[in-house]
């Protein structure tokens, strides 16, 4: 529901490079990181990930394939490309939320946007706390930024994207 309500609120927006408000996460969430399925992080490393009920409830809406999550989190481009041939996996994690941080290129890191600490600079593509869809030119889904040691501190669950988009 809060990717409805991302899309409606960024439909509203004056300008493309005015940041709208984005929902808060509970105490808790779930997040999912999406990576190749080969590839693995190191203790410090920060992932990207995004709150698991969105990525859920965009595929279903979207009905949505691996492609096209790829594009929405702005991994493949807009034809796909080889990106979206490899075998991908949804690592599931529940995390305390002031763990994570939303990465944000117009406020100080570390001031609390929309309930969420900012992460700073934001990746190349991203902008105001949302991946940059490449099918679409606008943003995706709205991403946070957490170390590996400390979404994966009580455990994780691995499984294929391909799957996780069939239980979606």
């Amino acid at each position: 529901m809060s990717w409805l309500l991302t899309s409606l609120t960024l439909a509203a927006a004056d300008s493309p490079s005015q940041c709208v408000a984005l929902p808060a996460p509970g105490s808790s969430a779930q997040v999912a990181w999406i990576s190749p399925v080969r590839r693995g992080a190191r203790n410090n490393q920060e992932i990207e990930v995004v709150l698991a009920s969105d990525l859920t409830a965009w595929a279903y809406a979207n009905k949505a394939d691996q492609a096209r999550v790829l594009q929405a989190m702005g991994y493949a481009g807009k034809r796909g490309g080889w990106r979206a041939r490899r075998f991908y996996k949804v690592t599931l994690f529940e995390v305390p939320s002031e763990e994570l941080c939303r990465p944000r290129s117009d406020v100080e890191e570390g001031e609390i946007v929309d309930g969420v600490r900012a992460c700073g600079q934001a990746p190349i593509g991203q902008s105001c706390g949302l991946s940059n869809d490449t099918l679409t030119g606008q943003g995706g889904l709205p991403v946070y930024q957490i170390p590996w040691r400390d979404a994966a501190r009580w455990g994780f669950c691995v499984v294929p994207l391909e799957l996780y988009l069939q239980e979606s």
